[in-house]
């Protein structure tokens, strides 16, 4: 069956609605709209790829995407969205990319762990302060993770740890102060972006964190390791930067 592309860009002006009454063949949906705040139903069943993206959308019903086994990739950047469902993809076993990009996630979504085959997951830009330690327990074939530009201060030592097939990992532009969690060693050949978050090293700490980055360093030649300050050095009582 050959795939084809419904793109809907809505602008106000009695648009049609998305996806369309009728679409056959039609397995790529993209609706985008400033004023879209209810997200679209009646996708039909060998739909492979949505995006519903710079939306008004908040909420998203439970029962979303139950009726879709294909789905591949799932983009939602640049809505509203401040929590979601549990369960939202519990039976997805073929969503391998996510992207939940400028959103209002503070919290890691739970409905993660039914994402056995997730390849790629992009929280960008959320404002995330935290991560339970078994977050990606469940998703162990997840190649890209990207972090960036949220609030993460600290995080749990064995958070990585089961994602032996990361290969590219970004926590950049955060609020990490020491580096703790181990990596993969995919991590190191293809890239790991820790610039922009204000490292400290301090009398306690002993500057372990500049002595576990040489030491990955060490272990790992060809990494592609980007940090763009220098650690700096402060006492116990000093102001964190």
């Amino acid at each position: 069956m050959r795939s084809s592309r419904w793109l809907l860009e809505c602008r106000g002006l009695g648009a049609l609605p998305c996806p369309p009454a009728t679409s056959p063949n039609v397995t790529e949906f993209v609706c985008s709209s400033p004023s879209l705040s209810d997200f679209p139903s009646g996708f039909p069943k060998e739909t492979r790829s949505i995006s519903v993206e710079f939306t008004n959308i908040s909420i998203i019903s439970v029962d979303a995407f139950r009726a879709l086994p294909h789905l591949r990739e799932l983009h939602l950047s640049n809505n509203r969205l401040k929590t979601l469902p549990n369960s939202l993809w519990r039976n997805h076993p073929a969503l391998t990319a996510l992207d939940l990009t400028n959103n209002l996630l503070k919290d890691l979504p739970l409905g993660l762990f039914g994402l056995a085959r997730l390849q790629g997951l992009n929280l960008e830009g959320n404002g995330m302060r935290s991560v339970a330690e078994d977050a990606f327990r469940t998703v162990p074939e997840l190649r890209f993770l990207f972090l960036q530009n949220n609030s993460l201060e600290a995080l749990p030592r064995k958070v990585f740890a089961p994602l032996e097939s990361l290969e590219v990992l970004d926590l950049s532009h955060n609020r990490l102060s020491a580096l703790e969690p181990p990596f993969s060693k995919h991590v190191a050949e293809s890239g790991l972006d820790l610039a922009g978050n204000p490292w400290v090293c301090d009398c306690r700490s002993g500057c372990d964190i500049a002595r576990r980055v040489r030491i990955w360093l060490m272990l790992n030649p060809g990494s592609k390791l980007q940090v763009d300050r220098p650690l700096s050095k402060r006492s116990p009582s000093s102001p964190k930067i």
